[in-house]
């Protein structure tokens, strides 16, 4: 799973350097924060997660009709939370989501093909510590709207993403148990993003839905994150503006 998700980055960059043309091309940086504002669940019934801001990373380059996009949380954040059956937990989350576009409708709409990597880490109040990471193809589509395309409205599917989940638990005398157990799903997402433009930057309002489920062999809940994600996100601007 590594060498997959180091390919798919060097797969990003390769397309920016082939795309980069100086005539037309523009790129866009921009660090933003994004509290998740719903539950989580491994298996213990939802519990509510407290809205810390998320920093997120985001670099979109276009060039003609063609677009590069990825965004990611580069560092596992620590959020602690409720995990069901009178248990406390903290989950350390990072992800990487990136993307290749493809612009048409006179620029208004887009289509794009991408990859979704999820890295989750679980410390439980028993002592018991899961560690994940799953990743899959997801597809998007979306629209420009309003004058100067300010506004962006997404949607993106994952429909099968798969990875395992390493369960360290304490045993009797200190020693330590370790199985591995495989889990599968997806995700459905809505974007939804304004975007304010002045000079050589930007600032973005942004609210997006998110529904990711995960679960074992059998049917049980591995891993269901539900909710809305408010956003703000300030950007550099390079090259020409649409």
């Amino acid at each position: 799973m590594k060498t997959m998700h180091a390919l798919t980055i060097l797969t990003y960059l390769v397309a920016i350097v082939m795309f980069s043309s100086p005539a037309s091309a523009e790129t866009d940086i921009g660090i933003g924060l994004s509290p998740l504002v719903g539950t989580h669940d491994e298996g213990g019934g939802p519990q509510w997660v407290p809205p810390v801001p998320i920093p997120v990373v985001e670099v979109r380059h276009r060039t003609g009709p063609m677009e590069v996009f990825f965004e990611t949380l580069p560092i596992a954040l620590p959020i602690a939370h409720g995990a069901g059956n009178g248990l406390s937990s903290t989950t350390n989350l990072a992800f990487f989501d990136g993307a290749i576009r493809v612009y048409i409708s006179g620029d208004r709409a887009y289509v794009g093909l991408g990859e979704l990597v999820y890295n989750q880490r679980t410390a439980y109040s028993t002592g018991q510590v899961n560690s994940s990471r799953v990743a899959g193809g997801r597809y998007e589509i979306g629209t420009l709207l309003l004058p100067g395309r300010r506004l962006r409205v997404e949607f993106d599917y994952a429909p099968h993403m798969s990875g395992s989940v390493a369960q360290n638990y304490p045993l009797p005398g200190g020693a330590v148990g370790r199985i591995s157990v495989p889990e599968s799903g997806g995700q459905v997402e809505a974007n939804l993003q304004y975007t304010n433009p002045h000079d050589a930057t930007e600032l973005r309002y942004g609210l997006r839905y998110l529904n990711y489920v995960e679960g074992f062999p059998g049917g049980m809940v591995a891993d269901h994150n539900v909710g809305v994600l408010p956003s703000i996100t300030f950007l550099w601007h390079f090259g020409s503006r649409r």
